[in-house]
């Protein structure tokens, strides 16, 4: 898994593409700030989602993700999707030929956070599919 395009906003969800290996675990390590300076944003208690959404599917499929807490008091926390969850990620059209490991646009993925009654998305952005074309 890589981030391959990041830029936070001074209003609105951060921007954050995403690329990740078919049948490869995906961890991405996120640290809710605020305000200027910025500060750690304390998630004690609040309430954590992500999901990919994917695209072709009628309706775009929403595939939910782990969050995994990692130092919440300060913000911190981890996104993952499965290794064994990745590889049965089908795409909705047959891959190219030849051995190089292809990339297809997958959709969009969704980061929010409810805190005292309120849903705020911290993060979005487009999610990448690295498939080796010997994956079935």
């Amino acid at each position: 898994m890589s981030v391959i395009k990041a830029a936070s906003k001074p209003y609105g969800p951060a921007q954050v593409d995403v690329q990740i290996e078919q049948g490869a675990d995906f961890s991405l390590p996120i640290k809710v700030q605020t305000g200027s300076p910025a500060t750690d944003l304390d998630l004690t208690g609040a309430t954590i989602s992500a999901w990919f959404s994917l695209q072709w599917s009628p309706g775009a499929l929403q595939i939910p993700l782990t969050i995994e807490p990692v130092d919440l008091p300060n913000g911190e926390f981890n996104v993952r999707f499965p290794a064994a969850d990745s590889a049965a990620l089908a795409l909705p059209f047959p891959p190219r030929k030849g051995r190089e490991p292809q990339t297809f646009e997958l959709g969009g993925w969704i980061l929010h956070v409810t805190d005292g009654g309120f849903t705020f998305r911290y993060c979005e952005g487009k999610v990448f599919l690295d498939r080796a074309p010997w994956l079935t």
